[in-house]
């Protein structure tokens, strides 16, 4: 866990210079979650993320 929140301060200066915004003005938080709130919500972000990019049609 601790090195998760090392890397927020680099994924923060990435994701800033992506969207064009000083690193300032992003701000990540790193949560602790368990492993089964993962699992269980996993399904949902891989079925978003499938429609967005095209690969499978929206849930009607």
């Amino acid at each position: 866990m601790p090195e998760d929140r090392r890397c927020a301060v680099q994924l923060e200066v990435g994701i800033a210079t992506v969207v064009g915004l000083l690193p300032e003005q992003i701000t990540l938080t790193v949560n602790t979650v368990e492993q089964t709130e993962v699992d269980m919500n996993f399904g949902a972000y891989e079925r978003l993320l499938s429609q967005k990019i095209g690969s499978v049609p929206p849930t009607q």
